[in-house]
C-alpha cells in the first residue's frame, strides 16, 4: 500500500447537496478549515494477476481511492453542520442526532514549504464523526487537535479520485473557486462533449448525457434529464480534455 504524510495548508471543503441519476455531484457552498497540522492516507485497491502458459499473463490493477485521517487544531461549527449533519436550536446548543446521515465531499488543500506549491482535491470524500477529548493544563500547553477520519471514493460519473496542479500552471489560480467558472465548486478540468451518434434506444439521464444550448463558442452544456431518446436532441458524452 502506499501511504503518504505530510504538512498542509489551506484546506477547504464543499459538500455534496445532491447526487444525479448518471452520478454527477452538485457541490453546496465552500468550507474554509483553518488549523490544519497533518494528512495520512492509504491507497486503497488491489492488483490481481492472472496465470496462463505458466506465467503471469494478465496483471489486472484496481483503484478504490484512498482511506485516512486528517487533523485539525479546532473543526469549525459550518463542517459540522453543513456536512456531519449537526444542527443547532434556538438556544445556539449544538445538536448532534444518530438518525442524522453524513455528507459527501469535497476536500482541497495544499502542500506547506512544497517548492512547487501543489494544490490538491478530492472529490468524493466521506468522513466519520470525530472524537471528543482534552486534557488539564500543566506547566506548558499543548494544543488539543481533532483528528477527522475519512474516505476518499471516485466519483460515481466519471470514475475520477483527485486532481492535483503546481503553482506555474493555470488550473492554481481557480483551485479553491476563486474565479469563474468555478464561483462554488472545486476545480473543475477542461471538458470536450462529443455528440452521441446514433443515440439509440438508451436512457439519456442514466448514461450521463448532456444537451447543448447557447451558441458557440460560448455553449453551455446540462445533464439531460430525457429518460427515452429524443429524436430532435442531439446529445453529447463528456470527457476530459488531456495536455
Amino acid at each position: 500500500m502506499n501511504k503518504i504524510t505530510y504538512g498542509l495548508s489551506n484546506v477547504a471543503v464543499w459538500p455534496i447537496l445532491s447526487t444525479s441519476d448518471a452520478g454527477v455531484p452538485s457541490y453546496g457552498t465552500k468550507i474554509a478549515i483553518p488549523g490544519a497540522t497533518e494528512m495520512s492516507l492509504d491507497a486503497e485497491g488491489s492488483s490481481d494477476p492472472f496465470y496462463a502458459d505458466d506465467q503471469v499473463y494478465y496483471q489486472g490493477v484496481s483503484n478504490n481511492g484512498y482511506t485516512g485521517s486528517i487533523t485539525f487544531a479546532d473543526i469549525p461549527k459550518a463542517f459540522n453542520q453543513n456536512v456531519m449533519g449537526e444542527t443547532v436550536d434556538a438556544n445556539g446548543a449544538v445538536i448532534e442526532n444518530a438518525n442524522a446521515q453524513p455528507k459527501e465531499f469535497a476536500i482541497a488543500f495544499e502542500f506547506k514549504g512544497d517548492v512547487s506549491k501543489r494544490r490538491h482535491v478530492f472529490y468524493r470524500c466521506k468522513a466519520t464523526r470525530p472524537s471528543v477529548a482534552s486534557s488539564t493544563k500543566e506547566d506548558s500547553i499543548s494544543p488539543n487537535t481533532q483528528e477527522l477520519s475519512f474516505s476518499a471514493l471516485p466519483r460515481l460519473d466519471d470514475g475520477t479520485v483527485k486532481a492535483r496542479c503546481e503553482e506555474t500552471d493555470t488550473a492554481y489560480a481557480s483551485w479553491y473557486g476563486n474565479s469563474a467558472p468555478y464561483a462554488s465548486t472545486p476545480y473543475t478540468p477542461t471538458y470536450k462533449y462529443t455528440a452521441v451518434s446514433p443515440a439509440g434506444t438508451e436512457n439519456p439521464s442514466t448514461e450521463g448525457w448532456y444537451e447543448r444550448s447557447g451558441t458557440g463558442p460560448d455553449y453551455v452544456y446540462t445533464l439531460s434529464d430525457d429518460t427515452e431518446v429524443d429524436n430532435g436532441t442531439t446529445y453529447y458524452i463528456r470527457t476530459v480534455v488531456e495536455s
